[in-house]
C-alpha cells in the first residue's frame, strides 16, 4: 500500500522529471526534447483540470476569464497556432497553480523532491565548470551555450536556462529556510548567485529582507518615499 502510494506520488511529480529531461536533451535530440516538454505541458493541464473543481474561487475565474478571453481573440486571429501558442502561455501560471494543488496534502514530499532536484542539478552545474576549466573543448561539445556576463560563465544547470537556475535556486532557498535549515539555505542562494540572472538577484535581497522580519522597517521605506 504505501509502495503504491509513493508510486502514485512519483507520477504525478513526473511534468517536472520531464521537463528536466527534456532541457538536458534539448541539444542532443531537441525532437525527443520537444515531445517530453509537451507530455510534461499535457499532465500539468491534465492534473490542473481535475483540481479546478476544488480550487479557490478566486483561481477558478481567473484561469475562466483568460481562457474565454483568448477564445474571443482567436477569431480575429492571422494564426490559429500563433493565438494558441500564445493563449497557452498567458494561462500557463494559472495551469502550473491549479498543478500544485495536486500535492497539497503532500506538501513535505513536494518540497522535498524539489529540494532534491535542484541539488542534482546545481551539482551537475559544479561539473559544468570543472570541464570548462579543464577542457574548453569538451564543455563546448556537450552543448553548453556561450551565454556570459563580462566573461563569466552564467550558471544554467541541466536545463542551460540562467533564468530557471536562478528560479530554482530561488525558491528552494525559501523552502529550506522556512521548513528545514536556515543554515543550508544559504547553499541554494549561493548557485541563485552563479546564475547571474540579476531580477533573481534582487527578488533574493527582497526575500532575505522579508524573512529577516524587517517588515516594518520595509513599510517606513515605502511610506518615506511616497
Amino acid at each position: 500500500m504505501i509502495l503504491r502510494e509513493k508510486f502514485i506520488m512519483l507520477f504525478k511529480l513526473a511534468p517536472l522529471i520531464l521537463l528536466m529531461l527534456a532541457g538536458f536533451l534539448d541539444y542532443y535530440a531537441n525532437d525527443i526534447a520537444r515531445v517530453l516538454t509537451g507530455t510534461a505541458f499535457i499532465m500539468c493541464l491534465v492534473f490542473g483540470l481535475m483540481n479546478l473543481i476544488s480550487a479557490p474561487k478566486y483561481l477558478n475565474i481567473g484561469f475562466l476569464l483568460v481562457f474565454f478571453y483568448l477564445i474571443a481573440c482567436s477569431w480575429s486571429t492571422y494564426s490559429v497556432l500563433a493565438s494558441v501558442s500564445d493563449g497557452l502561455r498567458y494561462l500557463l501560471p494559472f495551469i502550473v497553480m491549479l498543478y500544485g494543488l495536486t500535492f497539497v496534502n503532500h506538501l513535505s514530499f513536494l518540497i522535498k523532491s524539489i529540494l532534491l532536484i535542484v541539488i542534482l542539478n546545481n551539482l551537475y552545474q559544479c561539473f559544468n565548470y570543472l570541464i570548462y576549466f579543464i577542457n574548453l573543448d569538451t564543455y563546448y561539445s556537450l552543448g553548453n551555450g556561450t551565454n556570459t556576463v563580462n566573461g563569466l560563465i552564467r550558471a544554467g544547470g541541466i536545463t542551460q536556462s540562467f533564468d530557471f537556475f536562478g528560479f530554482l535556486n530561488l525558491i528552494s532557498f525559501y523552502f529550506c529556510y522556512q521548513f528545514y535549515n536556515r543554515k543550508y539555505a544559504y547553499f541554494f542562494s549561493f548557485f541563485l548567485i552563479l546564475s547571474l540572472s540579476f531580477k533573481f538577484i534582487i527578488l533574493f535581497g527582497l526575500l532575505l529582507f522579508y524573512l529577516k522580519e524587517f517588515k516594518s522597517i520595509g513599510l517606513m521605506i515605502v511610506l518615506c518615499s511616497l
